[in-house]
């Protein structure tokens, strides 16, 4: 619980108010509306998967998902990230309140 807590403490710290949601994009072609948070370096977009997946682990979610590998282009992570998000709640696993915000934002 204590990796668990530091991990998601730095995530939640990081983030910023005012990130605008990528679901607005839908509307836009993809090369005009690319997610703000591609602009991060790859380790910190590992970094908010390695928070999520910590997360799902401490939920006792089941092992050996398909989004769990960290390795592959930022477009490849950010999809897994949102994925595992997503997870949570198709999967009936808990998901720690304030998860999705300290994860997805800028």
């Amino acid at each position: 619980e204590e990796l668990f807590s530091s991990l998601f403490a730095e995530a939640a710290a990081t983030s910023t108010a005012g990130r605008r949601d990528a679901g607005a994009c839908q509307s836009q072609k993809d090369e005009e509306c690319e997610d703000p948070l591609l602009e991060d370096e790859t380790p910190r977009l590992v970094f908010r998967l390695k928070v999520v997946k910590a997360a799902w682990i401490m939920s006792d979610g089941p092992l050996k998902q398909t989004w769990f590998p960290q390795n592959g282009p930022k477009k490849d992570v950010l999809a897994r990230i949102r994925t595992g998000l997503d997870e949570f709640k198709a999967k009936n696993v808990l998901c720690p309140p304030g998860l999705r915000k300290a994860v997805l934002e800028k």
